[in-house]
């Protein structure tokens, strides 16, 4: 599978709620980036629709559970996209060459419930460390690397 096929899957199933994408070469990091892009338009509409009394807009992705492990070519870009996904609850990103500076955007996903990082040889106890300052408490595991849970 290669980016414009997971493209394709997200626009011809906008009600997608768990998406899994495991050890796919052919992907590149920025594979979401158009869905993220559409979710970060019609969430700046709702702050202003929200002021306003308006009904908010439907997001366009509808995402609650995403697994991207084992992505060679996951980049900060990538994690930085996933902030606007925010009907996230549970984000897996084991064995992937993410970095601390790659994590910092995930504090921006409130109602994450479950995070796992595990077995990302390039984080670091500092990159974990900025998540725990996201305003809820992250448990840090015993796994190679990290595998936090938001409590």
């Amino acid at each position: 599978m290669t980016d414009v096929g997971v493209r394709s899957l997200f626009e011809q199933l906008p009600g997608l709620q768990r998406f899994r994408l495991s050890d796919c070469a052919k992907v590149t990091g920025d594979v979401l980036k158009p869905t993220c892009e559409k979710a970060a338009a019609v969430n700046k509409a709702n702050k202003e629709r929200a002021k306003n009394n308006q009904p908010l807009e439907r997001c366009p992705c509808e995402l609650t559970h995403l697994e991207l492990s084992h992505q060679p070519r996951m980049s900060v870009g990538a994690v930085t996209n996933l902030r606007e996904l925010t009907s996230l609850r549970t984000l897996i990103l084991s064995h992937c060459p993410l970095t601390d500076t790659g994590v910092k955007d995930l504090r921006r996903l409130h109602g994450l419930q479950h995070l796992d990082l595990s077995h990302c040889p390039k984080l670091t106890d500092k990159g974990i460390a900025s998540l725990n300052k996201c305003g809820k408490n992250l448990m840090t595991g015993a796994c190679k690397c990290a595998c936090c849970v938001c409590v």
